[in-house]
This record gives structure tokens, sequence and C-alpha cells, in this order.
């Protein structure tokens, strides 16, 4: 019989006697056509391959516009070139070991960078340097906030860079168009709950002041004299969130994600339709998230590719990365081998030039080229798993007689190595490799036989070769005992 429930995303519920699905490298894939060969597909995570290495490392943030391909590494502006070469700009702040990451924007003249709570404006042609950001004079004396040329998030609206203080509610207006002149009076705050601000955001016009832990706003330029650069609070654009990862903001699918939360209790992930927050992240993905012991470094970045809409988070302290596809509305996994065991994906940021998709490296100075046409990571095995649903029959003892995927042949043949748990998945059986026999140009089947008996088993599919990977759909033959 089919075995329907084999190619789907990561659920790994608080308690793996009810699931614990995942897809690692592997993303679901609905067909879409009537009467396909299936009703979804496993298609494997693109691979990586070094398009670059900076002298510095890592990667905090990349940035393309125009033709154009800028990188903060370590604490170095970089302009990178299409034949992989680049330029140094010159130095930008940096915070040592945590290497959090940057901000971008841009005026079409003028490069604004955010780099650990410092603003730095690079025109250029000179060295990046510190412009006069005003000084919150509501903060305490000697406080971040109160120190004048510190921005720990900003962003660009109808001609202004806009810059919000550290542990600050107000953010401050630059001229127009010229990111080197602020005045003190153009500023405004924050204002509907004492929260300070999280993040900035400009989206379709309207720019989103995320807080801390109890709500959001959203201002508009509505050209008013008495407003700082015209800008004004829109009264029903109140949000009862707040983004408790800041660097986990982005604008896909004609909606703003994060990660958010309140007094109430954290952490969930959102998609803002309108104004109103819907929760995408599921109760299996937010119990996982939950014993996370830093989940406020999630940085995240977005990316679209072949009809897929991604939304990728790095869990930097915890060292793990989620992927939620816009498409499918289901999470699945990605991981880098390092050997011995899968960390989080090399790839912290993302920019998409000259049409490629490219990523920075979390631990070095590599910018990488990531792409479905390269099935390893910098050559480095590719590990995709999956972990399939639990096979159970009201708990009577089932016999299983044969284990069949169908997969897609495209030069060399993958070989799968299979394992499996009957005790929820704390401990797997040794693995059990097999190459696929060729049933066509394309096709192959794998397959494995004898696979015993068990009242409640868990099957896992590894494969780590460099070729394509494509599972198409898998079988079960099974034989349901009587106690």
């Amino acid at each position: 019989m089919r075995f329907e429930q084999f190619t789907g995303g990561t659920y790994s519920s608080w308690s793996s006697n009810v699931a614990a699905d995942r897809a690692i490298n592997l993303y679901p894939e609905v067909v879409e056509v009537p009467g396909g060969k299936t009703r979804m597909a496993l298609y494997s995570t693109p691979g990586l391959q070094t398009f670059c290495t900076l002298p510095t490392g890592p990667v905090r943030g990349l940035y393309a516009g125009g033709e154009r391909l800028f990188a903060v590494s370590y604490n170095i502006l970089y302009e990178v070139f299409i034949d992989g070469t680049f330029s140094a700009a010159g130095p930008v702040g940096s915070d040592g070991p945590t290497h959090s990451p940057v901000q971008f924007a841009a005026n079409g003249v003028q490069l604004l960078i955010s780099s650990a709570d410092q603003a730095w404006l690079w025109d250029g042609v000179n060295p990046p340097s510190v412009p006069a950001v005003p000084a919150d004079d509501s903060a305490p004396v000697g406080s971040d906030a109160n120190t004048v040329g510190t921005a720990r998030t900003i962003a660009f609206q109808d001609g202004y860079f806009i810059a919000a203080k550290p542990d600050s509610k107000r953010f401050f207006f630059s001229a127009l168009y010229d990111g080197l002149t602020w005045d003190a009076l153009e500023v405004s705050a924050k204002e509907t709950y004492p929260d300070n601000i999280s993040t900035l955001l400009s989206d379709h016009q309207e720019l989103y002041v995320f807080g801390t832990d109890r709500s959001t706003e959203v201002w508009r330029n509505e050209g008013d004299p008495d407003a700082a650069g015209g800008f004004r609070r829109d009264p029903g654009g109140f949000i009862h969130t707040a983004c408790i990862a800041p660097w986990s903001v982005c604008s896909l699918a004609d909606g703003l994600h994060f990660l958010g939360g309140d007094v109430r209790g954290r952490i969930v992930a959102y998609r803002l339709q309108g104004f109103q927050p819907q929760r995408v992240s599921t109760h299996a993905v937010e119990q996982i998230w939950s014993e996370f012991v830093r989940p406020y470094d999630g940085y995240a970045y977005t990316y679209t590719e072949e009809g897929h809409q991604f939304w990728v988070i790095n869990f930097q302290t915890d060292n793990q990365t989620w992927c939620y596809d816009i498409s499918t509305k289901l999470w699945h996994e990605r991981a880098w081998w390092n050997g011995t065991s899968l960390e989080k994906h090399r790839g912290r940021c993302h920019a998409f030039s000259w049409g490629r998709h490219l990523v920075g490296d979390h631990t070095s100075g590599k910018i990488y080229h990531m792409s479905h046409q390269l099935n390893d990571d910098d050559g480095v095995p590719l590990r995709r798993i999956r972990q399939a649903p639990h096979i159970s029959n009201d708990r009577m003892r089932v016999f299983g007689h044969r284990l069949e995927l169908d997969l897609e042949i495209n030069g060399t043949a993958p070989t799968a190595a299979l394992d499996w748990s009957d005790d929820d998945g704390a401990t797997f059986t040794a693995p059990r490799s097999r190459a696929p026999s060729i049933s066509g140009a394309k096709r192959g089947r794998v397959i494995w036989r004898r696979l015993g008996s068990a009242r409640d088993r868990i099957y896992r599919v590894t494969i780590s070769d460099n070729v394509k990977v494509a599972i198409a759909d898998a079988s079960l033959i099974l034989t349901p005992g009587t106690s």
C-alpha cells in the first residue's frame, strides 16, 4: 500500500509517542495537477559552493541593489563583484565574539549600516563614518540610547533614513536623502505601550515599529509638516504582539513574518495579514523552540526559488536552522554535517544578485552560491533525512514485509540507508544501506525486505550522496497481527 504520509514536513511533538516526524534537508512539494502520481513529493534543499572568501569573518550581512553587492564580514564593509573579487570600503563597528547581524538601508547614493548598535554611513568614496544620530534625551545619561551616534535598528522610507536608539522608544529621521544630517527635533516615539523598540522595518510604504514585549505600531508618511519626517502613527495600525527576536523579521509573500510573543508567553512564528498576526508555527515547533537557551538570536532571511517562498531562521546559540515554506505551510529543518553530527546551516544571511542566491557563512568569511544544481555543501555531504510518521495498528503487532522508495535518478543513483525505532525515536537500529534498481531512464526503486515486527514503529531514511534527490513516493507492505 502507498505510504502516503512518508512525504511530509517536520512535526516532532512534545511527546514523541504522538508524533516524531522530521524532514532534514528535504522539503515537501505539493503536486498541483489533478491525477498526479502522488499528492506530495520530497525534494532536496539546495547545496552550497564557495563564491568568494573574504579576508575577515564571519559574514554578518549581505545587501544587493542596482546590480551591486555589499557585505559586512567581521568589522569590514566590502563591495563584492560578479567575478568573486572584492574591495574593502573600510571598517564598521563590531561586537566581538557575538558577531550580531547588521542592517542595511540605502537612499540611492548613500548606504547606512547599523552594526553593533552603531550607525555607519558610506558615501561610495570615503571610508564609512559615524553620522551624528541625535541622542535620546529621555534616556538615562550615559546609556547607549543617550549616546550620540548609536542606532540599534534602521530603515529607509520616502527619502528618509530612520534610526532607533538601543533600549529606547524613540526613532530619529535624517534630512531628506542625506544620512549625514540629523536634527534632534526630527524625532518620534513608540507611544501606545511602554516597551522599547525591538526593530524597525519599512514595507509597502508603512513603517513597522516593533516593540520588545507588548506591541507593534504602524506609521505612515502623511506629509504632516508638524510631524517628524511627516510621519504619523496609524490609529488603526496597532498590533498586540511584539517581536522577541529582532533579526527574525522578514517581508515575504506580501506579509511580514516574525518571531513574536507578549507578556503572556512566547515564542510563536507569525505572519501579519493586514494588521492581524496569523500564527504559522505549529505546537510541535513551538514546543521545541520553548526549550532553546536563547531563541532571541534567531536570524532570518527569505528567498524565492521555483515557486517556493522560504523563510529561513538560524538559531545561533541553539545551533539549529528551521525553514517555513509559504506554498505548503509546512516546516522543515536545514543542517550542515560537521563530520560527526548535524548543526545549523552555514548560510545565515542572503542576497539575490546576478541571478544567484548568495548566502554568508556564520563562522568564516565565505559567501556561498546556493543552488538546486548543487548536491553537496561546498564539498561536505548534504545529509537528507526523512523520519516518517508512526506506523501503528491499535497497538497490535504489525509485521513488515517490504518498504519501497520511488526515486528520480539523474546520473549516479543515490544509496539510501534505512533504520527504524520501536521506542518512539529514542534509539534506532543499525542502518541498512541499499542502492536502487534502475526501472527507467530516470527512475529507481530502493527496496528493503524482512523488516520484522513491532507494535509501534518509526522508519527513517538517510541519503548523503552527491546526486539529485527527489523522492516521488513510498510504499509499505504490512500484515496486521491479532494480538
